[in-house]
């Protein structure tokens, strides 16, 4: 036995919709405002099967009769029990056996749908409804209805209404018109527009309408005004013409958000502006005032000329305790609010690094642990950088409400030599820190040196101090010197680093020797060796 439990239904009424069929039992009581339950109602059966009986279709109401209408026109028809979310479907054509159909609407969720465009002359509707499935991808539907009839005015079309997106619109607001002709156009039509107003409410001269179409839209923007300005815009059509009137008023303010509107001490929530229509030429100076010492906001926000918001940042300090603060938006002679509570921050308990060292634009990532969770609404860490010019890192992050750690992303940028950074996180009267270490991009390899003396060959007596000596190298912070008994210097008598190119010693063995020399870039990376001389001590 399946038992289907619904709870909290606001209405007498309540759709089911069964994944299973067969047979059910169904009853109701009502609950007062304790929770308490009444007695239950009598039980009604019913079944669902795919096979169960479909009921009639509906009474098409109007138009019938025949009746001449101009477009557009309502249809109305007669709600049948059980309604679907497939709705109702509603076919119009120009003869009685519906061979050939001028429109088709399906899954019309109401009992009336309004037609704006149809051919003039006779035309034949009916409507059936969409009563569940009569299969497992097949739809049950009622029968067609009885024919209902009216006819399009067959007189030649003409302008019957002006419709308009905006009732109230503002200044700078993009304002979309339609035009209804009382049939469609055979052979399409050119509606002439006029504006009381071009400066307020500038329209096109003229909207096209395709042939065998009854409307068309066109869209204008409003131009700005400095008080609320009346315009009736005319569309004309051979001797019909239609107006529209409707007032343009100046941009003013609509609304000021700031989110999150709840954070700890040292966040930065951002608030945004919204007007009515768009700002004028110029921009909106919008001024900007917050009730408490806990919260920072710019004294003014401009709103660029032509757009409709602009965002600014709103700075917070911290707090021992919940402190609220209302920010004000001012201008043009309106005010909007936003509220916002700063909560105490939450001391960071350590920051770490990842890697700590770096290499030019490569960049690191940093993660921020907390000394206990955050509280629901996050909790604010400022961050900084010793040397933003070699590693940056975002003004601050939100721990995530009920968590522990955040992580953010460390910029870099290419240093000339190894630089240590020093990355800050504080909240709380607390700051903890870690280094990051930036390398520069390695770079190609500095050239060979050139050695000089001694010649190659040279006979140097035992003892004697003997002066090495190779041509500089652009570009060397120092060099390294080797001196070997193998010219392959598996081994070396000398492995040394010096920061010119001069070397000299008394202390080498009599015997063959071999060296050679490399420069090493202020980095440390080392270059190409030079060609390996030759020397005798005897």
């Amino acid at each position: 036995m399946t038992r289907v439990h619904i709870n909290n239904i606001p209405a007498p009424t309540y759709t089911l919709e069964f994944a299973d069929q067969g047979s059910w039992n169904a009853r109701v009581y009502a609950v007062n405002a304790a929770g308490l339950a009444g007695v239950p109602s009598n039980v009604v059966a019913f079944s669902v099967l795919f096979n169960n009986p479909v009921g009639p279709p509906p009474t098409p109401l109007s138009p019938a009769g025949g009746v001449t209408v101009n477009l557009p026109v309502t249809l109305s028809w007669a709600d049948v029990p059980n309604p679907q979310p497939s709705g109702y479907e509603v076919q119009i054509s120009s003869n009685a056996t519906f061979s050939t159909i001028e429109a088709d609407l399906p899954q019309l969720n109401g009992p009336t749908f309004t037609v704006l465009s149809l051919t003039a002359g006779p035309k034949f509707w009916r409507v059936r409804s969409g009563q569940g499935d009569s299969g497992p991808f097949t739809l049950a539907v009622t029968a067609w209805s009885t024919l209902a009839t009216f006819t399009v005015n067959p007189a030649p079309p003409s302008v019957t209404a002006v419709t308009l997106t905006r009732a109230a619109p503002f200044s700078g607001d993009q304002e979309i018109a339609t035009v209804q002709l009382s049939s469609a156009a055979p052979a399409g039509a050119v509606v002439s527009l006029t504006s009381s107003n071009p400066t307020a409410a500038p329209v096109p001269a003229t909207v096209s309408i395709p042939a065998g179409v009854a409307l068309a839209t066109f869209t204008f923007t409003l131009g700005q005004v400095t008080t609320a300005t009346p315009v009736t815009l005319t569309a004309s059509l051979g001797p019909s013409s239609t107006p529209v009137t409707f007032t343009v008023s100046p941009p003013s303010l609509n609304s000021l958000s700031v989110n999150p509107s709840r954070i700890s001490g040292g966040g930065t929530p951002g608030g945004i502006i919204m007007l009515n229509g768009a700002a004028p030429p110029g921009g909106a100076v919008v001024s900007l005032t917050s009730s408490s010492s806990a919260v920072g906001v710019p004294a003014t926000v401009t709103v660029a000329p032509g757009s409709p918001s602009a965002s600014f940042t709103v700075t917070t300090n911290p707090v021992s305790a919940d402190t609220p603060a209302t920010v004000t938006a001012s201008w043009n002679g309106g005010t909007v609010l936003a509220q916002l509570t700063v909560t105490p921050p939450v001391p960071p308990a350590s920051i770490s690094l990842s890697p700590n060292s770096t290499t030019g634009t490569n960049g690191s990532s940093g993660v921020i642990t907390l000394a206990s969770p955050a509280p629901p609404e996050g909790a604010a860490i400022s961050l900084s950088s010793s040397n933003p010019a070699v590693a940056t890192v975002p003004t601050g992050v939100i721990v995530p409400g009920g968590a522990v750690a955040t992580g953010f992303i460390v910029t870099t940028s290419p240093a000339a030599v190894p630089t240590t950074v020093t990355i800050s996180a504080t909240a709380a009267g607390v700051t903890r820190s870690a280094t990051l270490t930036v390398n520069p991009f390695p770079t190609a390899p500095l050239p060979a040196p050139t050695l000089l003396t001694p010649a190659n060959g040279a006979r140097i007596p035992v003892g004697q101090l003997l002066s090495f000596d190779w041509g500089d190298v652009a570009g060397a912070a120092s060099y390294t010197i080797q001196i070997s008994t193998t010219s392959t210097f598996s081994s070396t008598l000398v492995d040394q680093v010096v920061p010119a190119s001069l070397f000299a010693t008394s202390s080498l063995p009599a015997q063959s020797l071999f060296w050679r020399v490399r420069a090493n870039a202020a980095g440390g990376s080392a270059g190409t060796w030079s060609a390996v001389g030759s020397f005798r001590v005897k």
